[in-house]
């Protein structure tokens, strides 16, 4: 049964000693408010035209549009200011303009670009939905430029500046839900950066793969992602073609312009107890048992679950954004509140020089597009129905001055 799852000084004048002085302490940040919906797209019943299957991404337009990517039904579509529906662009199929699994919208100079990961392509559009043509690249092109054993899992689109890329090994080693080293001979995880044509590439970070335990299944050892596992998280920005990098083993993640300028940002932060009923927990068995009840009884599902070991401590970060000044937004995740347990989701936010500028928390839901006054957040309810929402973002002025638009 599901319950049986292991979830469970100054120196003083004259002293002869030689003491390093203290760290510094980190400087206070200010609370960014994020407001309730102003728009609210999404619904149970009616018009089909706003059903959602799994929302990829969402943009918001210079005219107050919104245009959403459903990766699930392989359809992008657009709203208005109000979030009334407009059009829908392209539509599910192989052909010019139409999509497999959309998962990222990246809007330029007027053109609105969309990464289909389900046919490794991008398919451009402009801001009216008329179809202007399909880039020319696809899986065989990132796996030759990339590393092996290294190989591409997930790509993101960077406007002019090209490509960054998450690579990761095939016949990587396993590791236990507790071990924070990569097994001795694992190659990890990787992000590169290349250049438009992928003609040029640069390996800008290798990182730590992702955490596994191994458990006994009906057909011999099967590696299992444990909740709140640690592995690569990577954030980018197609207007600045800045990526930040990290592996949720640290509260660490490292910065890089498209002029090979590095940054790193490091916060303090203290572990953090994982919670009876940790939302993130629940929906990891959710997750786990939608994946192997179709294969296996729901009997033997349980004892897969039951070898896996409850984490005791959640990770520093779960996630990575990067807003459209190329301010890093670090997601310390549900269930805390930048280190400390209470609201959830909660960020940190830090400039491109890395220096922390706000701490924002906000009801439960994904990022999807940051703005310099507002954000884009996919939100579930009860019973599972996805909203894309409008929301508000009010900055407190920053040490480096409040960012520009």
């Amino acid at each position: 049964m599901v319950g049986a799852v292991v979830l469970g000084t100054m120196l003083g004048a004259g002293c002869a000693t030689d003491q390093p002085p203290p760290d510094p302490p980190e400087p206070e940040i200010s609370a960014w408010a994020v407001d309730d919906a102003r728009v609210r797209i999404g619904e149970l019943a009616g018009d089909d035209a706003y059903h959602f299957v799994e929302i990829g991404d969402a943009v918001r337009l210079d005219d107050g549009g919104i245009v959403v990517a459903d990766a699930g039904a392989g359809r992008v579509r657009h709203f208005d200011a109000s979030g009334r529906f407009v059009s829908e662009w392209g539509g599910p199929g192989s052909g010019p303009g139409e999509f497999a699994r959309p998962v990222q919208i990246a809007v330029l100079d007027g053109v609105v670009s969309v990464w289909d990961e389900g046919h490794w392509r991008l398919e451009q559009f402009d801001v009216r939905g008329e179809h202007l043509g399909s880039a020319g690249l696809g899986l065989g092109d990132f796996v030759e430029a990339s590393l092996p054993p290294l190989h591409p899992r997930s790509v993101r689109f960077l406007g002019p500046t090209g490509w960054a890329i998450e690579l990761i090994s095939k016949a990587e080693e396993t590791k236990t839900a507790t071990k924070a080293e990569t097994t001795a001979g694992s190659p990890g995880a990787g992000i590169m950066r290349g250049s438009a044509d992928l003609a040029r590439t640069t390996l800008l970070a290798r990182l730590e793969g992702d955490e596994e335990v191994v458990v006994e299944a009906p057909w011999g050892p099967q590696p299992i992602a444990p909740p709140l596992a640690r592995g690569p998280r990577m954030g980018i920005d197609p207007h600045t073609g800045r990526i930040c990098a990290g592996d949720a083993y640290s509260p660490r993640v490292t910065c890089f312009a498209p002029d090979g300028t590095e940054s790193v940002v490091t916060w303090a932060t203290p572990e953090v107890g994982v919670a009876r009923g940790d939302p993130e927990i629940a929906r990891w068995m959710e997750e786990t048992r939608a994946l192997y009840e179709p294969k296996i009884a729901p009997e033997t599902v349980d004892e897969l679950l039951a070898q896996v070991p409850a984490p005791n401590v959640r990770p520093p970060f779960v996630g990575l954004h990067v807003d459209r000044q190329g301010y890093l937004w670090v997601e310390i995740g549900v269930g805390t509140d930048n280190g400390a347990a209470g609201a959830s989701p909660g960020y940190r936010v830090f400039a491109p020089s890395g220096t922390p500028v706000g701490a924002v928390s906000m009801p439960s839901g994904r990022l999807l597009d940051i703005g310099r006054d507002y954000l884009l957040v996919e939100r579930l309810d009860d019973i599972g129905v996805s909203y894309v929402e409008l929301r508000d973002l009010i900055r407190e002025t920053d040490p480096e001055g409040a960012p520009t638009p």
